[in-house]
């Protein structure tokens, strides 16, 4: 599948002409900047980033000078050192799990090689013989002769990309989700700390891709970017995973390349980036730097000081819909106390179940049976775990039938899982790693490994008074009216504490008139085949088909959207709380 582009509105602050690609434009910059004098240039960089790329190419442009390059990427700590503090302090029991860090960039620094390349630095320094002193590597410009600088590049990758670099995937493995634990939970916070510290300070930034490729813009180009990205609707580039209970939903109406589709992750701030195309130009900027440079834009004033620039919210799809793996494991998710006593995360994992499609015989648990027996649910749960033996889990589990518009709520200790046969829009508080399976059917990952369980952490968050009736009481609301408007009909879907937002549904046929007034709105299309947005301020226009998802910044305010089909349409919108 393609890639979503963002193509900004016309602006004259912007200077795409000081969009530059390739290696040899990173010496026409340095050469313009430095008017023939002696300099001393410090490129600093993502932690994956590969540093022997950087010294063959510089070697390479600046040939016939006299250059020095020194690699202070030595002073890092290896992987494998990083990785024992990470499982000597942070680590969970559980194996998926972990601590955010709270430590920064000095924290995965040797200090002693450090000492021994400063020395060599002032030795070089005061040496007179070279045209440019080229300093690079992870860090250097937190580091005391940072005032020696006269030009200070910094060379970043999104997370997808900073995993991918040097197959770190390979070597350290990967859960089911994006992110392997000793990058998210330490790795990722010290780097996006330091980048937030260092980004006010660059000359330039390098968006450095997979391919070895420098895409480098002046710092003074990239804000003016991201101010105006967060002027216009933004779309994100879907994350897909194939999974043990992968449907065909996505696989189908998307054209993905792979064998199944589990999970299909619509917008998960802190995995995801933004790419802008200007004319054969193609930057790609981490959508966790626009959060920090801009969240007042993105979340309105009010929720960035209340969720402190973290985005709050998820979406994503559980595709089972005709799948071959059956429902998805038997699970429950940890509250806001939890998550932040045991993970450090700042908010709690709530979820909610959006049926945007259906097959034959499909439901969802929610819930146990009334009456069950909690120590025969426990005890049969621990011994299918240790004996790899199945359980008659829908003596235990409530289950009701789903159908296209059914909407299911998921606080914190409800146990739950899709069934077979849906194609779920999963609307949820931004934590997408806690998701405690009870049981999964004694299935086998498709690396044909056993599929690890949750339980010990599970039974401490279960909610076993979440019975039947109450479940049918305060988990399945229905829609209610809210207003007429423009030829259309608004309903609430869902206002509940326990999540960071409100929902809300709008069918119409021609066309639908709004503003985000206090909040961001995120709009998804439920029914209908296509639908064109168009924000009023500077008449940006964008068009979503049938299932994708657009945000909509708070400072879009009055935006329109067209109907370009035949039929009815239908959106879910989402504001937050």
């Amino acid at each position: 599948m393609s890639k979503y582009f963002n193509v900004l509105p016309k602006n004259e602050d912007i200077k795409t002409s000081d969009i530059f690609n390739g290696w040899a434009n990173i010496y026409s910059l340095i050469k313009k900047e430095t008017r023939n004098k002696s300099m001393i240039i410090a490129i600093d960089g993502d932690y994956s980033t590969n540093w022997d790329i950087y010294i063959q190419n510089l070697n390479l442009i600046f040939k016939d000078k006299k250059i020095k390059i020194l690699n202070f990427n030595k002073c890092i700590l290896s992987f494998k050192k990083i990785n024992n503090y990470f499982l000597n302090h942070l680590s969970d029991k559980d194996k998926l799990f972990g601590k955010i860090t709270n430590k920064n960039i000095d924290s995965i620094i040797n200090k002693k090689i450090l000492k021994q390349y400063k020395r060599i630095f002032f030795k070089i320094l005061h040496s007179n013989k070279l045209s440019y002193i080229i300093c690079i590597g992870t860090g250097i410009g937190n580091l005391n002769i940072n005032k020696y600088f006269d030009l200070l590049f910094y060379s970043n990758l999104t997370r997808h990309e900073s995993i991918n670099s040097n197959n770190w995937s390979k070597k350290i493995g990967k859960t089911q989700t994006i992110s392997p634990n000793t990058f998210y939970y330490h790795i990722f916070p010290i780097m996006e700390k330091y980048q937030n510290q260092l980004i006010k300070k660059i000359d330039y930034y390098i968006n450095f891709s997979k391919n070895n490729f420098p895409v480098i813009i002046s710092n003074d180009n990239l804000k003016k970017i991201i101010n105006a990205s967060t002027q216009i609707p933004i779309k994100f580039n879907p994350l897909y995973e194939p999974g043990v209970w992968g449907g065909q939903w996505l696989c189908k109406k998307r054209k993905l390349k792979l064998p199944n589709c589990s999970i299909g992750l619509e917008l998960i701030a802190q995995e995801q980036s933004l790419i802008f195309k200007f004319k054969n130009k193609k930057l790609e900027i981490p959508f966790s730097l626009i959060m920090y440079l801009k969240s007042k834009n993105i979340l309105g004033v009010k929720f960035s000081k209340k969720y402190k620039n973290y985005f709050p919210v998820r979406i994503a799809y559980d595709d089972t819909y005709k799948n071959k793996g059956d429902n998805l494991s038997i699970q429950v998710h940890p509250d806001k106390t939890y998550m932040k006593k045991n993970f450090n995360e700042p908010i709690g994992q709530s979820e909610i179940y959006y049926i945007t499609d259906s097959y034959k015989k499909s439901g969802v648990f929610l819930g146990f049976k009334k009456k069950i027996s909690k120590k025969e649910f426990i005890k049969d749960v621990i011994n299918s775990s240790k004996k790899n033996v199945k359980i008659d889990y829908e003596k235990y589990i409530n289950f009701e039938k789903a159908k296209k518009g059914n909407l299911y709520l998921i606080p914190p200790g409800t146990v739950h899982a899709s069934g077979k046969n849906n194609f779920v829009l999963e609307i949820s508080n931004t934590p997408y790693r806690y998701t405690f399976k009870i049981y999964d059917y004694c299935r086998k990952n498709l690396d044909g490994k056993k599929r690890s369980l949750s339980i010990d952490h599970a039974l401490k968050v279960l909610k076993f008074n979440r019975t039947e009736n109450w479940i049918k009481q305060n988990l399945i609301p229905k829609p209610q009216f809210i207003r007429n408007i423009n030829q259309g009909t608004e309903y609430l879907l869902s206002n509940n504490k326990n999540f960071t937002f409100n929902i809300y549904r709008i069918h119409f046929k021609k066309y639908y008139f709004d503003k985000t007034q206090n909040s961001l709105h995120i709009i998804n299309l439920v029914e209908g085949s296509k639908i064109r947005i168009i924000a009023k301020k500077n008449n940006h226009e964008v068009v979503i088909k049938h299932s994708q998802t657009l945000l909509l910044p708070q400072s879009l305010n009055e935006y329109k959207i067209l109907n370009m089909g035949k039929g009815e349409c239908k959106i879910i919108k989402i504001i937050l709380k």
